[in-house]
């Protein structure tokens, strides 16, 4: 495939999903929808696996604020979702007891701040200026849920830019993005050593594209549901596969509704010992801290 495609590689490897902060306060332990959401407030960092409009007026090609993104949330409108319907956040917010989804920061002034907001951008990376997110630990953010990379050698973009030699994925990026995600997790463990009034945790999210999915109705798991340009986004106005769940991939680049919906049940409550670590954002949100 073209060079400029293989360029592209090193950038997306350096991101991590997302670092989900759940800020210290009186925490209401109900179950899902309850009467109080189980965390006082819920900010999201991270890249277009989280970004719900964030890009949208932004002088910027990575935009999915048009059809067919969307088609699935809604009413089908397009929000800025780089999917067909809602984010793994988005589900994972409802998992919490909120309401609401989380709003973008573009769209949110004000106290709602306070309530939680998500910052996530489209093409978001780790920058060495980043590290002001941690700082937040000094303005009360005690509860840290730090979301390693997906297994990006599975996905339609990296398949068709290296090629598989006859497997599944590309073993060699992936191999990259399993050293990334054990350093990820020892960060963690260093974290939770250095801060002992706040909580770390490492979620696991490169696991849930593997073993047997079809139980949850993915049989895709290596085609785009939706036509796409040369970036890997969905073309503008384009007709969609009409199976959308059992598509493990939206675009050639991010997960449909369905997967999202199964990483986010796994990062609230682990379905394995080893997809989060040391506990799971459910325990991380109960945490008397």
């Amino acid at each position: 495939m073209g060079s400029e495609k293989k360029d592209m590689f090193p950038q997306m490897i350096k991101f991590v999903m997302m670092i989900l902060l759940l800020l210290h306060g009186v925490v209401h332990i109900n179950g899902v929808n309850g009467d109080h959401p189980q965390v006082p407030c819920f900010f999201i960092f991270g890249d277009s696996l989280s970004d719900n409009g964030n890009n949208n007026q932004l002088q910027t090609m990575s935009k999915a604020n048009y059809k067919p993104y969307g088609i699935d949330f809604p009413a089908g409108t397009p929000t800025g979702r780089f999917t067909n319907g809602q984010t793994s956040v988005d589900i994972l917010g409802q998992l919490l007891g909120f309401d609401d989804f989380i709003p973008p920061f573009a769209n949110t002034t004000g106290y709602d701040i306070l309530k939680g907001v998500n910052y996530a951008s489209g093409s978001g990376g780790i920058l060495r200026e980043s590290g002001k997110h941690l700082r937040l630990i000094n303005y009360g953010a005690r509860k840290v849920a730090m979301i390693g990379i997906r297994s990006l050698g599975c996905c339609p973009f990296v398949i068709s830019s290296f090629g598989t030699n006859g497997s599944k994925c590309v073993e060699k990026v992936n191999q990259q993005v399993q050293l990334f995600n054990q350093n990820l997790k020892s960060l963690v463990h260093k974290l939770n050593t250095k801060f002992s009034d706040a909580k770390f945790i490492y979620v696991n999210t490169f696991q849930t594209q593997f073993g047997d999915l079809s139980s949850s109705g993915l049989s895709n798991l290596n085609e785009s549901c939706c036509p796409t340009t040369n970036i890997g986004l969905c073309i503008p106005s384009s007709t969609p596969c009409e199976n959308r769940t059992s598509h493990m991939f939206w675009d050639n680049v991010h997960p449909t509704e369905a997967l999202n919906q199964i990483t986010a049940n796994r990062s609230y409550i682990s379905h394995l010992a080893s997809d989060n670590y040391p506990i799971d954002i459910k325990q991380l949100a109960q945490l008397p801290l």
